[in-house]
């Protein structure tokens, strides 16, 4: 499946790629939203920050992620100067640095990746579950009312779309 980007600006554009944009711009700010109130919402709980839940082929577990999440990212490593990062050989997600122990994209890392804890992760009792399903929900809708043509998919077959050049990118 090929990811549509909108048209860059300074591009003959139409009204609606304009139209398109300005949503796009609205979306980003509404995940930023939807990021900040779930950060919040799991500070009490720690990470023993091993990256183990970033190791993808030994898991076999990855997050989702969705269409306005890429843009995040894609937006994240275009203000980095950076491409989308190529396969690793361990198997770890893309977006891990060399050591292989750090997020690249900390800041933008996705929803997913925000609300994934492995049993080495401590905290309350439990697990803010329903507030968590409900920004969920708010992700699913802000995404959904975007005019990509990506619906969540797992996030290492989105980027290795993306690092392939597959998909007009803005």
């Amino acid at each position: 499946m090929k990811i549509r980007w909108q048209s860059a600006p300074g591009d003959d554009e139409s009204r609606s790629s304009r139209q398109a944009r300005a949503a796009e711009r609205r979306a980003l700010k509404e995940l930023a939203a939807v990021y900040r109130a779930v950060d919040a919402l799991l500070a009490p709980f720690t990470c023993d920050r091993s990256a183990a839940c970033c190791q993808l082929q030994r898991t076999r577990r990855e997050p989702f992620l969705f269409s306005i999440e890429l843009v995040r990212l894609r937006d994240g490593l275009e203000r980095a100067g950076r491409p989308f990062p190529a396969e690793r050989a361990d198997g770890g997600c893309r977006l891990l640095d060399k050591s292989g122990m750090r997020c690249s994209v900390y800041g933008d890392r996705p929803f997913g990746c925000r609300t994934f804890f492995c049993e080495k992760g401590r905290g309350p009792r439990s697990m803010p579950n329903l507030e968590i399903n409900r920004l969920s929900a708010r992700l699913t809708r802000l995404s959904d009312g975007l005019a990509l043509s990506v619906s969540p998919r797992q996030l290492s077959e989105l980027l290795a779309e993306a690092a392939n050049g597959e998909g007009e990118h803005r």
